[in-house]
């Protein structure tokens, strides 16, 4: 009976110790833009910095804005866990969203959004805004700059919580315990 309940309690610390890496999947640790920032003029280009590394071969980053304005975006650069993309801003002032889907070193998709406020709106460099679709990222690995403000910012994560491993590992503590105590009683 002992051996059972002893059983039945590793199981369930094993589950409750494999429940933290399965949801420590890659976050975004801070973005240039950071998180919230309001900016009178546009970035020439976007980085990303993340708690690991990222296949920069299947990221894909897009900035969109008022009005649909979807910004041109250049080739992808990886160093280290730091993403960066040269962009082409064009769109009127307003609230523009930083939408990047990167892959982590375990191989997860991780997607989520960072955004950004310009009071003054955004063109080329000796351009009129135009309605040009953007270009799809194409990845390289040139080294790309350091970013000015490496403090961690917040941003939205769409990765899996850890809290449902560790309830789905409560629930079969509690089933396994329950079992042993009606096998206890049909013994006695």
């Amino acid at each position: 009976m002992k051996r059972t309940a002893v059983s039945l309690f590793l199981t369930a610390l094993a589950l409750l110790a494999t429940a933290g890496p399965a949801g420590a999947h890659t976050k975004l640790e801070s973005s240039d833009p950071a998180q919230g920032a309001s900016l009178e003029a546009a970035p020439t280009q976007i980085t990303l910095r993340f708690s690991e590394l990222v296949k920069v071969e299947t990221s894909k980053v897009t900035v969109t804005g008022p009005n649909a304005s979807e910004w041109k975006v250049g080739a992808l650069a990886a160093k280290g866990p730091m993403l960066t993309v040269p962009v082409e801003p064009v769109g009127p002032a307003g609230e523009y969203a930083v939408n990047y889907e990167v892959t982590s070193a375990d191989g997860h998709s991780v997607s989520g959004t960072t955004r950004f406020t310009l009071t003054k709106d955004a063109a080329p460099a000796g351009a009129a805004p135009s309605s040009a679709p953007a270009v799809p990222n194409t990845p390289t690995t040139t080294v790309p700059t350091e970013s000015a403000d490496p403090r961690p910012q917040a941003a939205e994560d769409t990765s899996m919580p850890v809290w449902p491993w560790i309830v789905g590992a409560a629930v079969l503590l509690a089933i396994g315990v329950g079992a042993v105590l009606v096998r206890r009683r049909g013994n006695n």
